[in-house]
């Protein structure tokens, strides 16, 4: 009995990048807020003390303030780096289609080589489970396919330019 590729969904490693790359946005904004208000904040403190504010503890705390800006900026700047990297191709319709071109390529002709070489290329790990049932005395055989996402985009890219 020959098994063939009936149904292949796209959608597990996408929903992970969808997820983190929202959460990074979040926290941008928040880490943004936060440094504003810090900015705020010392403003008014500037405006409060006047020009002759220039005493040992005064110095301290301006230090400090300056020390937490710096972090939430690098925060932020780490944070953008991260978003960055998480971002979609703009083509993630365009992937799917190629993929699911590929797939039905091989449902037609398991041995295309049109096929066959692209999809090795973004495979990570295929998983096959063979398990005796009992009931109709035959073997039941299934694949698993985990895609590697990074090679999938990588793969676009190089297509696309």
């Amino acid at each position: 009995m020959r098994k063939t590729l009936s149904s292949v969904r796209w959608q597990g490693p996408f929903y992970l990048v969808v997820g983190k790359h929202s959460e990074l946005e979040h926290e941008i904004a928040h880490l943004n807020k936060e440094l504003e208000t810090v900015r705020i904040g010392l403003n008014k403190v500037i405006e409060a003390l006047g020009p002759d504010a220039r005493s040992h503890e005064i110095r301290a705390f301006f230090d400090d303030k300056s020390e937490q800006i710096h972090r939430l900026k690098l925060d932020i700047s780490r944070c953008e780096r991260e978003l960055a990297e998480t971002t979609l191709s703009k083509s993630i319709d365009r992937i799917v289609s190629r993929n699911n071109k590929l797939i039905a390529k091989l449902q037609t002709w398991s041995r295309d080589p049109e096929a066959i070489v692209p999809l090795r290329q973004i495979i990570d790990r295929l998983t096959i489970h063979v398990i005796w049932n009992e009931a109709e005395e035959c073997w039941q055989r299934s694949c698993e396919v985990t895609f590697d996402f990074p090679a999938i985009i990588a793969a676009d890219k190089r297509l696309s330019s």
